[in-house]
């Protein structure tokens, strides 16, 4: 895939910036990881935490979805300080169990 018109690479390259090949594999494993807000939402709802997050747009949900994959409960706990433990430890347990993928 080129890269954008906003960012010529042989421009880019003139400028000492190092240019790398677009890696297809890295966006496919971003869109992997995060499903889509329909299924991302069902899974808020089925943890508890759906009239949290109601007013949230996708970036702050998003985040919290990646964070419940990645991070650990006292992490999300101090993140999500308004969420309750069991809330946020069955939001976890659904996405590492892979639900909603």
């Amino acid at each position: 895939m080129p890269m954008s018109p906003d960012f010529p690479a042989e421009k880019l390259k003139k400028d000492g910036y190092k240019v790398h090949p677009y890696e297809r594999s890295v966006q496919e494993s971003r869109k992997d990881q995060i499903p889509d807000p329909v299924k991302r939402d069902q899974i808020f709802a089925k943890a508890g935490i759906a009239s949290k997050v109601v007013t949230w747009d996708h970036l702050e949900k998003d985040m919290l979805y990646m964070r419940a994959l990645t991070g650990t409960l006292p992490e999300l706990q101090a993140k999500y300080p308004k969420m309750d433990k069991s809330s946020l430890q069955k939001l976890q347990a659904m996405i590492r169990q892979g639900e909603g993928k």
